[in-house]
C-alpha cells in the first residue's frame, strides 16, 4: 500500500510542477529553510482501501495541497485566487509510475497566509495474472503443447 500512496504523492508533485516548474514541491517533510514560495503535498486523513468487484482494489482519500507565498496583502490574495484557480481547472488527474489518480471535488482553504487546496483522489488498481496457459492439443496419434498467454 506504501508503494501506490508514495506513486499518488510523486504524481501530484509531477503534476504541479508541469503546472508550476520554477516552484518547488516538497511532499511529506518540510526542509530547513522554507523558500519564498513552494508546494506541500500530503495527505488530509488516511487513505481507504476497498476491494471491489473482479479483484478491483480501489485507493480512496483526500490530499492536501498547500501554497506559501511571503507576499502580503493584496497581492498575496491575488496571487491565491490565480494558484487556486489554475489547480481546481488543470489538476484534475495526475500519473506517474504507471498510474494514474482522479482528482475531484476541490475545496479552498486559507490558514495563516497559506493556501490549502484539498481534493478527494481515487485509484483503481487491477490485478494482473501473468501466468501462461499450457493447452493438450491432440493431433492423431501425437499430443502438442501450445503454451499461450492470458490478455
Amino acid at each position: 500500500m506504501m508503494d501506490i500512496l508514495n506513486d499518488l504523492l510523486s504524481a501530484v508533485s509531477a503534476g504541479l510542477d508541469t503546472l508550476y516548474p520554477e516552484v518547488p514541491v516538497f511532499a511529506g517533510l518540510a526542509p530547513d529553510e522554507i523558500p519564498a514560495c513552494c508546494f506541500f503535498v500530503d495527505f488530509a486523513g488516511e487513505p481507504l482501501l476497498d476491494k471491489t468487484v473482479w479483484n478491483r482494489h480501489e485507493v480512496s482519500g483526500k490530499l492536501d495541497i498547500a501554497y506559501c507565498s511571503q507576499k502580503t496583502g493584496s497581492e498575496l490574495q491575488r496571487e491565491l485566487n490565480a494558484v487556486c484557480a489554475n489547480l481546481c481547472l488543470n489538476l484534475r488527474s495526475v500519473s506517474y509510475g504507471g498510474i494514474t489518480a482522479r482528482l475531484s471535488g476541490h475545496q479552498r482553504q486559507v490558514v495563516d497566509r497559506e493556501l490549502h487546496i484539498l481534493c478527494n483522489f481515487c485509484v483503481h488498481l487491477y490485478r494482473i495474472d501473468n501466468t501462461p496457459l499450457i493447452d493438450t492439443v491432440r493431433i492423431g496419434e501425437k499430443t502438442v503443447r501450445a503454451e499461450r498467454n492470458r490478455t
